[in-house]
């Protein structure tokens, strides 16, 4: 086999093993979809942007709190 190819197989195996181990200390956090009203979006869009604020952060902020009201 060329040196190439087996270098090839070797880097490959190797970028494998990282992703394995980082899923395996992956973060406690999950993919969400949802829907939302396209312009709402996109004005909430620009909100955070110019604040320097995460949407995503934003809404689990959100939910937090209003779990926080129901206790």
């Amino acid at each position: 086999m060329p040196k190439h190819i087996c270098l090839s197989i070797e880097i490959f195996k190797y970028l494998v093993y990282v992703i394995i181990r980082m899923m395996k200390y992956k973060s406690k956090k999950i993919k969400l979809t949802l829907y939302i009203n396209k312009e709402v979006l996109k004005r909430y869009k620009k909100y955070c942007e110019s604040r320097g604020l995460i949407i995503s952060k934003q809404v689990e902020n959100f939910m937090g709190n209003e779990l926080k009201k129901r206790k």
